[in-house]
């Protein structure tokens, strides 16, 4: 999934970059933004690299979007957005529950 992708290439390519995580929500949507202090880079026109292209694809087979917002010497923010259906299974009603 993106995040754990975002993750992956913030510690590849921004080694000692500092990381910031912020999850945001609202009643139809969940967005997680993962950024960056490293050195950034010029965002493609269309994905050119097999990991991006997985993430995008991974992310838009549940119906949500990334958008990766970069610029060389000014670090990178992937923000990933998915649709909240407002079910919620068994096993997470249990869980909850039990809290």
């Amino acid at each position: 999934m993106s995040p754990s992708t975002s993750l992956t290439n913030a510690t590849k390519h921004a080694p000692g970059a500092a990381i910031a995580l912020t999850l945001a929500n609202t009643e139809h949507e969940l967005t997680l933004t993962v950024t960056d202090d490293g050195p950034g880079f010029v965002v493609p026109d269309e994905v050119e690299s097999r990991g991006m292209f997985n993430m995008f694809d991974r992310v838009a087979a549940i119906g949500g979007e990334v958008e990766v917002r970069s610029q060389p010497g000014d670090g990178t923010t992937v923000s990933t957005t998915v649709p909240v259906t407002g079910r919620v299974r068994e096993r997470d009603k249990s869980a909850a529950a039990r809290l």
